[in-house]
């Protein structure tokens, strides 16, 4: 990445290459979890989830939302209460604790699912990042990012040296009509 010996890099060229490395660490935070939010309808961004079945030949139906706590409780080793449960049918009841653990319990199968989520390591705090959680200084550092890929979006314009070929205008010209039909046809 260098220029022609006999070829001096202008204040433009030198400032384009200096931001360019400057925003290249919050681009690849942009990108790789702009990338995973958009599939989220194809897998879960956040967590991976470990799932176990179990058959259950103690639970006796019906029974209330506390015996099944009290099972899960001796069965499992859980020493928090619930933080939610919904019943799905008559005879099958999600139980969810702290910690990302929950069950499904199917009184009439006799059955005990287990789910362990667990936030994806890395990924989960890029998404966080991405969604601008942090707020605070945060977003100063978004702002210089967004500024920075301005300057680098338009001083490249300016860097092309000789003649401008017409495909370099038809490349410029689809890269700002895209977005914008885009915006115009959702």
């Amino acid at each position: 990445m260098g220029f022609h010996k006999t070829h001096k890099p202008t204040i433009l060229a030198t400032w384009h290459r200096r931001i360019g490395l400057l925003v290249t660490g919050m681009l690849l935070v942009f990108t790789i979890s702009g990338v995973a939010l958009t599939h989220q309808s194809q897998w879960d961004p956040y967590y991976t989830v470990r799932k176990q079945h179990e058959s259950a030949k103690d639970l006796m139906p019906p029974m209330t939302e506390e015996e099944i706590d009290r099972y899960l409780t001796k069965r499992y080793g859980i020493d928090k209460n619930p933080k939610s449960s919904l019943w799905e049918d008559s005879h099958i009841v999600r139980m969810n604790y702290p910690n990302g653990i929950s069950f499904v319990i199917d009184l009439q199968k006799k059955s005990v699912l287990k789910e362990i989520a667990s936030k994806r390591p890395g990924l989960y705090k890029l998404i966080h990042l991405h969604l601008n959680e942090p707020k605070g200084v945060w977003i100063f550092f978004v702002d210089i990012f967004a500024i920075g890929l301005v300057f680098l979006s338009i001083s490249g314009i300016f860097l092309i040296s000789g003649r401008v070929a017409r495909a370099d205008v038809v490349f410029l010209i689809a890269g700002l009509l895209l977005p914008a039909l885009f915006y115009l046809y959702l």
